[in-house]
């Protein structure tokens, strides 16, 4: 039993094939946010096919999963800039990209190194992102102005955004300590941001459902 449980956690990152299919069959139907999300999705399945072959060729991935890092905050960032403008203006998206990629080629080239997994890049990104996300969800209950049913569809894609980078915060912030721990463990630990991810993946798909929805009915 535990073995099919660990071997769906390894194949797990093959069902961001769903959400692919999904915005490719859907793209025309799509706001801007849901255009960067879907380049979001894109960019997780190619970096998960690129990084699985290298795993199995025993391989260190580290150098693809920096880059993923590095394009995700940015592509994120942009689909936040989106949701929150004009309270989160240009030149502070811009300020706040500038900060991150300072501190990220900081943490790569002298921290922890670049065959390392970067845990001060990766939980600064995930406080980013938890924070961006509540401030979303305030905006929407303070700014009567936003009609809350033109929300729908992007309030699943945010939920999972916030529930997936706030698992990652307390997961990399503690890295050292899973670090320690037993190998079994170890693995239970990173079976939650499986977990984690594959919720992320299922809120998108709700998500780009509810906005194609509400697209054919218009």
């Amino acid at each position: 039993m535990s073995a099919c449980i660990t071997f769906f956690f390894e194949q797990a990152g093959w069902l961001l094939i769903i959400p692919v299919i999904l915005s490719i069959r859907w793209f025309r139907a799509f706001s801007r946010p849901f255009k960067w999300i879907s380049l979001y999705v894109y960019l997780l399945f190619t970096t998960h096919v690129i990084s699985y072959f290298l795993w199995q060729r025993g391989q260190n991935n580290m150098v693809v999963a920096h880059v993923f890092s590095f394009f995700e905050f940015h592509i994120l960032l942009y689909f936040f800039y989106l949701l929150l403008r004009p309270a989160f203006t240009a030149l502070a998206c811009l300020c706040t990209a500038l900060g991150f990629s300072g501190f990220f080629l900081a943490d790569t080239f002298i921290w922890e190194g670049l065959y390392n997994l970067q845990t001060y890049s990766i939980t600064l990104e995930s406080v980013v992102f938890v924070f961006f996300s509540v401030w979303w969800f305030i905006h929407i209950v303070r700014d009567y102005k936003v009609p809350l049913s033109g929300l729908t569809d992007l309030r699943y894609v945010v939920i999972g955004i916030l529930l997936y980078f706030a698992g990652s915060v307390l997961l990399f912030a503690l890295n050292d300590y899973v670090n320690k721990i037993t190998r079994s463990l170890r693995i239970n630990v990173w079976s939650i941001h499986t977990l984690l991810a594959l919720i992320l993946y299922g809120m998108i798909c709700i998500g780009m459902w509810r906005r194609y929805t509400k697209w054919i009915h218009t």
